[in-house]
């Protein structure tokens, strides 16, 4: 006996219509019919008794029905209980993470992961934000939650994104933009993008070369002594500048010496899975699928 022709004796013999069956299983009546005969010649009996008006079953039929379709449908559940098994994930997922990208979307990505998977465990790391992926290629760290660049470097992927969050400039509470409900990055005089604190790639997705609509943006790169964020919010609190982030560093960084504006000329900014190319794995696929099963605001 073959599964297809078991399978179809059993839908007619709860259909009792070989026109039903056939609708029911997606193919033709004539393909009904042959595998039907098929299996009453090898079974050397006929389990249904069919005329022009009605089908039913023959008591060869009942028995078929309750006994072999009793072990059908083992055979089905033990079938589903292998596929879950050998979908079925363990071990561990380290996910890397930056000051900015510690907000309540990791939070609310790595609860999404575990009820689909609870049988992995999350470890969650604090990466350098002046070298976040090299905990990515020296295997430190599985994933990296990261501000969407484009340029992470071919080695890298760039997955789908957790999160959604608009660009805001941070700046003293005092500042004199800080009243506004929004302001253009044209308005700051210049903007300083620490070299060392950041990848310049970071940088440039943070704040990019030109506005939405083309406009160069007052720009200049310059090395520091700053290493934390600590001291750089230290920094932005009395006024030694204002520092393009993102929204949700405002949750983070909530303090009432500062106020975070939001820019009129920049878009929304992507927060996305990064992974290395070479240490690819099933679970970072399956970290990668919840991912896209998240929805995101409008950008």
């Amino acid at each position: 006996m073959e599964l297809d022709q078991i399978r179809i004796a059993l839908v007619l013999g709860e259909e009792l219509h070989f026109g039903r069956t056939a609708s029911r299983l997606r193919i033709s009546q004539s393909r009904v019919s042959q595998r039907l005969a098929a299996l009453e010649r090898e079974l050397g009996g006929m389990l249904f008794d069919r005329t022009s008006r009605r089908v039913r079953l023959t008591p060869l039929g009942v028995r078929f029905r309750d006994e072999v379709g009793a072990a059908y449908e083992q055979l089905l559940a033990a079938g589903r209980s292998v596929s879950d098994a050998g979908r079925r994930l363990a071990g561990e997922i380290r996910i890397g993470f930056t000051p900015t990208t510690a907000g309540r979307a990791l939070a609310d990505f790595v609860r999404a992961f575990e009820r689909r998977y609870p049988d992995v465990s999350v470890i969650h790391r604090e990466v350098s934000f002046a070298q976040p992926y090299d905990g990515l290629r020296s295997g430190e760290i599985d994933i990296l939650l990261m501000w969407r660049t484009g340029a992470a470097g071919g080695d890298l992927t760039e997955g789908p994104a957790i999160d959604r969050q608009e660009r805001v400039a941070m700046m003293a509470a005092d500042h004199p933009l800080a009243g506004r409900r929004s302001i253009s990055t044209l308005e700051v005089d210049r903007w300083v993008l620490m070299v060392n604190f950041a990848p310049a790639q970071v940088l440039d997705a943070i704040l990019p070369p030109t506005n939405v609509e083309g406009t160069p943006i007052p720009r200049v790169r310059v090395e520091t002594s700053i290493s934390t964020m600590a001291e750089y919010v230290a920094h932005v609190a009395k006024g030694s500048f204002v520092h393009p982030t993102v929204r949700s560093l405002s949750e983070l960084v909530n303090r009432d010496d500062l106020t975070y504006v939001p820019f009129d000329d920049l878009p929304p900014m992507d927060l996305c899975l990064v992974w290395c190319r070479s240490h690819e794995s099933a679970t970072i696929r399956a970290a990668a699928a919840v991912a896209e099963t998240i929805d995101l605001p409008p950008g």
